[in-house]
């Protein structure tokens, strides 16, 4: 028996006693696995570091990710119909507050600076008859602030359907459906202009209360590409040939609380959907890498990219021009009855 046959016997066997465990565990195997299994570690550490960073910033120089979120809470409380007189009281102080503090550490681009002083603005407007205290406080604290001089349309909520629609249901399923997964690549490299083109689509893409709590780690020498790229599993038989990569990492920084350690993937999945797209649309192909939690593999990715222990990586997207004499995967897609349902289970109403 030669290595490669002992390697299957031991991972049939691995596996054969993960399954007797999970199946028959009950009660048992769970509190066995509660304190045994040490999976979940990496990602309890990181929460817990994100909670740590986020509660430093907010003392130190300001907290721009829940300035960030309660900003658009704002806009939200804004577009509510019937708009109530008084509204957002428990958090107007600390969100005028926080721009302070960013504005006096720099914290912020124009961008985020004209949005967050739009929004305010039609916020204090709106509530300009509310007897509130809090609010009136918070208004004298805002029309303090140096307003910023910045040469950007008005980024306040708008009517509905005043952007025009521009792309067509059968335009955007030819779009999906001719970006495939592909590996072999020729070496032309693929202009940064065209890159921060596909982020900015990325960049529109939704986000919970806005925060948009990721990066993107773009590689695009070729040598850094395939140390990168050569991290992930399963990618040995093709990282010679990549160029680009792209490492999408969340940052639970942007959260105090437990309860949103998934929006980095959740907000991260969207964001890089966009970005694949948006690079298809430009005639750059790619190929999405999984990115399981394995403990060898975090931390050499973490010590490539300089990660901060509240940093967690998403997943990779490889990209750049396609060989055309190379193969791309079928991938035979379900059919649309196999993943949808509608209305709750019978019983449940």
């Amino acid at each position: 028996m030669d290595r490669q046959d002992v390697k299957v016997v031991l991972v049939s066997a691995r596996e054969a006693v993960r399954s007797t465990f999970f199946r028959r565990g009950g009660r048992l195997g769970r509190a066995i696995y509660r304190v045994f299994g040490t999976s979940h570690n990496r990602e309890m550490n990181a929460v817990f570091a994100g909670a740590a960073e986020f509660y430093r910033a907010d003392r130190n120089r300001g907290q721009r990710f829940a300035l960030r979120r309660h900003v658009h809470m704002l806009e939200k409380g804004l577009c509510m119909r019937p708009r109530r007189e008084t509204f957002a009281v428990d958090y107007i102080e600390t969100t005028v507050g926080d721009l302070g503090k960013c504005m006096a550490g720099s914290e912020l681009s124009d961008i985020e600076l004209k949005w967050c002083f739009d929004v305010l603005s039609a916020y204090f407007d709106a509530t300009s008859t509310s007897p509130n205290g809090r609010i009136k406080r918070a208004r004298d604290e805002f029309l303090g602030l140096a307003r910023p001089d910045v040469p950007i349309q008005t980024s306040a909520p708008y009517r509905v359907g005043t952007l025009p629609d521009v792309v067509s249901i059968e335009a955007l399923e030819a779009l999906a459906i001719s970006r495939t997964s592909v590996r072999s690549y020729h070496s032309k490299p693929v202009d940064r202009g065209v890159i921060d083109r596909a982020l900015m689509v990325a960049l529109e893409s939704p986000s919970a209360c806005n925060r948009v709590p990721w990066t993107m780690r773009i590689m695009d020498d070729p040598e850094n590409a395939r140390l990168v790229a050569g991290v992930a599993m399963g990618t040995a038989g093709y990282s010679e040939q990549v160029s680009n990569v792209a490492v999408l990492v969340g940052n639970l920084g942007a959260y105090s609380n437990e309860r949103d350690r998934h929006l980095i993937y959740i907000d991260g999945s969207l964001a890089a959907m966009s970005f694949i797209l948006a690079l298809q649309a430009q005639g750059v192909s790619s190929c999405c890498v999984n990115w399981p939690d394995i403990a060898t593999r975090e931390q050499k990715m973490a010590s490539l990219l300089g990660m901060e222990p509240h940093e967690r990586v998403v997943m990779l997207i490889l990209f750049g021009y396609a060989d055309e004499q190379g193969l791309t995967p079928y991938s035979g897609k379900l059919p649309v009855g196999a993943i949808r349902t509608f209305g709750l289970p019978r019983g449940r109403a």
